[in-house]
């Protein structure tokens, strides 16, 4: 549409600026031959340029064009376990749960749930690309260590064991043992494995949704 309305712009300049150049008076120049049709042609050209204008304003402006080629939102990572509630922790005996409370036993399940997370995104990590990334050898030791324990009933199913506890700090002493002996009670993990080594506990409730993510 542009090139079409360009070259008829310039044919019909080339006519006014040949006549002037005659000392052609202006009123003169509509008698012309096939003038007009041009003139005429130039200005339907130019009501179909305006109308093209027109719609193209009206697709940048909508919203959809720019949600369909804007990055994917990253997905928060699943949850391992759901908050305690108060209402489960009441229903839990002084003897099991210790001296921790609600905000503290909550606070080590964020802090299991953060383990799990590492644990999956360094297991799905492929060894050379961790190498590159200069990983300690510690965290290639770990993650050795849980291949080992990777077996069919792990298969699509989030675990951890009792001695990942002691990774975190936050997880290591009395509150991780307070930690585990509630879950238990409240059926929110349960045995997968047990070795002499270590025992495998996953979520009932749940699958493999952190592997998956």
């Amino acid at each position: 549409m542009t090139p079409l309305r360009l070259v008829l712009l310039i044919a019909i300049k080339a006519y006014r600026i040949g006549e002037f150049s005659n000392n052609r008076p202006w009123a003169l120049v509509w008698e012309l031959e096939g003038y007009l049709p041009l003139f005429i042609l130039e200005k339907i050209v130019m009501v179909f340029f305006y109308l093209s204008c027109y719609h193209t304003l009206l697709a940048l402006g909508d919203p959809a064009l720019y949600n369909q080629r804007a990055a994917p939102v990253q997905r928060e990572p699943p949850n391992f376990l759901a908050p305690i509630s108060h209402r489960q922790f009441r229903s839990v005996p002084e003897i099991i749960r210790g001296k921790s409370t609600a905000d503290e036993l909550n606070t080590a399940v964020r802090h299991l749930n953060e383990l799990v997370i590492e644990k999956y995104q360094l297991m799905r990590t492929e060894t050379t690309e961790l190498h590159m990334l200069r990983v300690s050898e510690d965290a290639l030791q770990l993650r050795k260590g849980w291949e080992a324990q990777e077996g069919p009933e792990t298969l699509d199913v989030d675990c951890f064991t009792d001695s990942d506890l002691k990774l975190f700090p936050e997880l290591a002493g009395q509150q991780g043992s307070d930690l585990l002996q509630v879950l238990k009670h409240l059926n929110m993990v349960s045995t997968l494995k047990t070795t002499r080594q270590y025992t495998l506990y996953s979520n009932s409730a749940r699958g493999g949704e952190v592997q998956a993510w």
